[in-house]
């Protein structure tokens, strides 16, 4: 069964809490804290294998979560760090966000990976907070909780050839017949109801990867057959071969089949109508297919646009003109590999920092060198903001996302938790702020889920 798309929940591992212990030993008689930090949590990491070629794996198995780091202990142990988590997607597998769609990551090489959810941080130990108006604080933190996101993984298959056509036009036939593919053949239309990949060896080191795409009809591109479900998988391709039904017994005219296939191809997106192609006029062998095939090359050459392509006759069933296809398959494939290494080079080239001596001397760097200033660094931190909603006279919300994680991090059940948590309240100045909201003493104050009494002190 092919499937091309699917809907998973990722969950990476909780950081372990951190420790409250004090070193007890004979002969020490303030040891002082001692508690270890708590393990990170495992991270969930994406990886391209070649290893997959659909998406099945993940049909029934739909939610994958990460080993949790484990607590720390006394005597400074530091708690184990969670395992880490590879889950293995098909190469041309790119990752979306369910809830709005957007793309994350595309996995489009061998052995590629990407850390879609990084494991949670392990809380600190009692060690961590000493000062020196508290020598043995009773305090420690908690765990952060690892990130959870439902992402849509969208199979796009990674071919140098595409075969595009009608339905029962012969791609099949054709795929079966230049690779060791076994792809579904019978006289019949949309036999052909997932893709097929072939490798397809010219020589030793001449190598091109063929797919046929289920046939295409005229509205595939808003949904007519088959759809536009699979038009996604010729994206992928560097090149396209159009098989073209020379017989004339389902449509008469090979010509309007061409015309149609390219409209289909630009309704669906511009780059792929831009594609370098090349056409198999198939089915020579069967009578009557010369007439069509003389009366599709005058009415072809005659456009501007299909002016200069080159037109085979072939036939998948005999084997008429199949080798002479294959080479000519290859070069097309080395063609659009040099265009894109033309194209991937011109972008580069645009991007290249140039700078002079006047921006040398205006950033006050002379004594570093113009490669070094060339160099992308690392933005600055931007103060954390916290915004307050006046929810009512005496209710005030506090908005900030960093600051709701770190209060989520609070122990409340340790002995100096008071104390800790008006120290993160000063951290993000939300005292200063709630003040200019005009917040009183006995105020509610919500965090999240979280609420407490304003106290000013």
């Amino acid at each position: 069964m092919f499937i091309d798309e699917a809907v998973i929940t990722v969950k990476a591992g909780d950081g372990g809490n951190g420790c409250i212990s004090f070193r007890r030993e004979k002969y020490v008689p303030k040891g002082g804290p001692d508690g270890g930090d708590g393990g990170n949590g495992g991270s969930i990491v994406l990886v391209a294998s070649n290893d997959l070629q659909t998406l099945l794996d993940f049909k029934f198995n739909r939610i994958f979560k990460s080993e949790d780091g484990e607590h720390g202990l006394g005597s400074k142990m530091h708690g184990k760090n969670g395992r880490e988590l590879q889950i293995k997607v098909p190469v041309g597998t790119q990752v979306c966000n369910a809830k709005n769609g957007k793309l994350i990551y595309d996995l489009a090489q061998p052995g590629e990976s990407f850390v879609i959810m990084k494991g949670g941080r392990g809380g600190r130990g009692n060690t961590h907070f000493t000062s020196a108006v508290r020598h043995a604080p009773r305090y420690c933190e908690l765990g952060e909780e690892g990130a959870e996101l439902e992402i849509r993984l969208v199979l796009k298959l990674i071919a140098d050839i595409g075969l595009v056509g009608f339905p029962n036009a012969g791609k099949s036939t054709i795929l079966s017949k230049i690779s060791k593919a076994t792809p579904k053949i019978a006289n019949y239309p949309f036999t052909t109801l997932s893709p097929n990949l072939g490798v397809t060896r010219i020589d030793y080191d001449k190598v091109m990867v063929v797919a046929d795409i289920p046939g295409i009809i005229e509205g595939a591109h808003e949904g007519a057959g088959l759809g536009n479900q699979f038009l996604k998988h010729i994206e992928r391709t560097r090149a396209i071969v159009y098989v073209i039904d020379m017989t004339g017994f389902e449509r008469p005219d090979p010509a309007e089949d061409l015309k149609t296939l390219q409209k289909e191809l630009k309704a669906y997106s511009k780059k792929l109508a831009g594609l370098p192609f090349i056409i198999a006029a198939n089915k020579m062998d069967i009578p009557d297919s010369n007439d069509h095939y003389e009366n599709f090359t005058k009415k072809i050459k005659r456009l501007k646009a299909f002016k200069d392509i080159k037109i085979f006759k072939i036939s998948g069933l005999s084997g008429l003109n199949l080798d002479k296809l294959i080479r000519l398959m290859y070069d097309l494939k080395l063609f659009s590999e040099e265009s894109a290494a033309r194209e991937a080079a011109a972008l580069e080239s645009g991007r290249e920092v140039l700078i002079d001596s006047s921006t040398a001397i205006e950033a006050g760097q002379l004594g570093t060198t113009f490669a070094e200033l060339g160099k992308k660094t690392a933005p600055r931190r931007k103060p954390v903001s916290v915004k307050v909603n006046v929810l009512s006279p005496n209710e005030y919300q506090i908005v900030s996302e960093q600051f709701e994680a770190d209060v989520k991090r609070v122990n409340f059940k340790a002995d100096d938790a008071l104390y800790y948590f008006r120290q993160l309240l000063k951290k993000y100045m939300v005292d200063k702020a709630l003040r200019k909201a005009g917040a009183r003493n006995g105020d509610t104050v919500y965090i999240k889920d979280f609420a407490f009494d304003y106290q000013d002190e």
